[in-house]
């Protein structure tokens, strides 16, 4: 529908704008082999679906996930952000560059889960990788489950380890400085939702945990990493845990329902 309404040089919406940038594209004088709008376009938009509710959803979830079955993490944290934020706002996106560890948490949650365990795309042309023939149109995946967890690109991989992610000083590596951690994919197929997602997945967990302590429920049995469902999209299998106030913070709320 939205090919059909367009107009040159009005964006009503972000399906607009990938038809501007593809048709800019198409316009340049290139001998590039490109696909048509009827094959990206709709990728795209698929990418941007999953990115912004299944992918966020499912990071936040891991990330819960691993920070009650180890408290130090949350712990550390919680220390993090009392010392950057205080008692006396909510923390934002722009705390990010100070708050290194919550940062490494949320990369090395992406790492350990292996949530993302196939990204790729066809092949625009033909072509030979290691001596292997690529006709075109070959969808080509990368599989990151297997880079996340290589011992030749990670010591001791299969350990929950935030510090992987940091540098000798403490400050965060970044979320694009290590090759072998690539959750967005790579190259100019990259998910192009990456810049909002980052920001979603801090700003819930950092006032998530600005407010909260999470631990596991009392009396149920302690959960698992290992997923028994296996998806494009990877979800652990389901675990209840509860949600307690920080007593600072819930002293500051009430103060301002007051």
């Amino acid at each position: 529908m939205n090919q059909t309404s367009y107009v040159p040089g009005i964006i009503r919406n972000i399906t607009d704008s990938f038809i501007k940038a593809y048709e800019k594209e198409l316009a340049k004088d290139t001998t590039r082999d490109i696909d048509s709008k009827d094959v990206d376009i709709p990728a795209l938009m698929f990418n941007v679906v999953v990115v912004g509710s299944v992918g966020i959803s499912t990071w936040l979830t891991w990330f819960f996930l691993y920070i009650v079955l180890h408290p130090h993490v949350q712990r550390k944290i919680h220390e993090e952000l009392d010392t950057v934020v205080g008692t006396e706002r909510m923390p934002s996106w722009r705390d990010s560059q100070n708050l290194p560890y919550l940062q490494a948490t949320l990369c090395e949650t992406g790492r350990a889960s292996d949530m993302m365990t196939l990204v790729g795309t066809n092949a625009i042309r033909g072509t030979t990788i290691a001596g292997y023939h690529i006709p075109k149109g070959t969808f080509v995946a990368l599989n990151l489950a297997k880079v996340d967890k290589d011992e030749r690109e990670w010591l001791e991989p299969h350990i929950f380890k935030p510090e992987r992610f940091l540098l000798q000083d403490g400050k965060f590596v970044g979320w694009n400085k290590l090759y072998s951690f690539m959750p967005f994919g790579i190259g100019r197929r990259a998910c192009p939702g990456q810049s909002l997602a980052k920001i979603m997945i801090f700003s819930f967990a950092s006032v998530l945990l600005y407010r909260y302590k999470f631990e596991l429920a009392p009396g149920i049995k302690r959960p698992t990493t290992q997923e028994s469902i296996p998806q494009i999209v990877t979800r652990p299998n389901d675990f209840l845990i509860v949600a307690l106030p920080r007593e600072c913070r819930s002293a500051k709320t009430h103060e301002d329902q007051t």
